[in-house]
């Protein structure tokens, strides 16, 4: 995006006392107490609190939004913190579904999971996934009963250059 002139924030966890891998004024990075996995054991909570931590960064107060991205369950619930921080209630939030975690997760961190996955489909102005399979998921088993209907946006991710001169499916634009 920045590549196009837009003025880019990222807010990105990392472990505790690793080093910053980012030298970049456009990334700030929040410590979190470990590492490893995204599922319902992953730091976002972590996350969440230490967002609290940047009530008073000059580029956090400078930054004025006209979107956000959030990428994956994990990160509402920093992204809601933040918003109310800095009363960025009608910033659109955009919801980043790069995995359907509710596949994959069982007993009570399932209620965890499916909770922030449909909570974040509730909440954004549009949600988008990467396979038309996750699509389908998201409408089927996780999607508010406000939204039964509504089937997320599929972005097929072109990792290489050479991915761009192969036609896309009729059904995805």
């Amino acid at each position: 995006l920045q590549q196009i002139v837009h003025n880019v924030l990222v807010v990105a966890g990392k472990p505790v006392g690793s080093n910053s891998v980012v030298q970049d004024g456009h990334v700030i990075e929040v410590d979190v107490g470990h590492w490893g996995r995204l599922d319902s054991s992953a730091p976002w909570a972590d996350f969440r609190d230490a967002v609290g931590s940047l009530q008073s960064h000059p580029t956090i107060i400078s930054f004025k939004p006209d979107a956000v991205l959030v990428v994956d369950w994990s990160a509402l619930p920093a992204w809601q913190k933040l918003r109310k921080m800095r009363g960025w209630e009608g910033i659109p939030m955009i919801y980043l579904n790069y995995r359907v975690f509710t596949r994959t997760e069982t007993d009570e961190g399932l209620t965890l999971v499916k909770g922030l996955e449909q909570a974040a489909m509730a909440e954004a102005r549009e949600t988008v996934v990467l396979s038309r399979s996750d699509a389908q998921y998201l409408r089927d088993n996780v999607a508010p009963p406000q939204l039964s209907s509504y089937t997320p946006h599929v972005i097929l991710c072109a990792l290489r250059g050479d991915m761009r001169s192969l036609a896309l499916p009729d059904d995805v634009q």
